[in-house]
């Protein structure tokens, strides 16, 4: 693990395009979002509602690994 961050460390233009990258996906990982979608499929025999949230508060620990 050490090895990896001191790759990153050394290597500049890459570490500050690596670092931003994380802390963009880590902000979209918090945010706050939801969604509800619907689907007639099938001439109305099959219909589809679907209702997502994430409500931010997921942590580091939520992370798979």
């Amino acid at each position: 693990m050490t090895s990896i961050i001191q790759q990153i460390l050394e290597s500049g233009i890459e570490s500050s395009a690596i670092l931003l990258l994380c802390c963009i996906t880590y902000k979209i990982f918090r945010m706050k979002i939801q969604t509800e979608s619907s689907s007639d499929c099938c001439k109305s025999c099959f219909k589809l509602h679907v209702i997502t949230s994430n409500d931010g508060q997921g942590s580091s620990n939520d992370l798979p690994i």
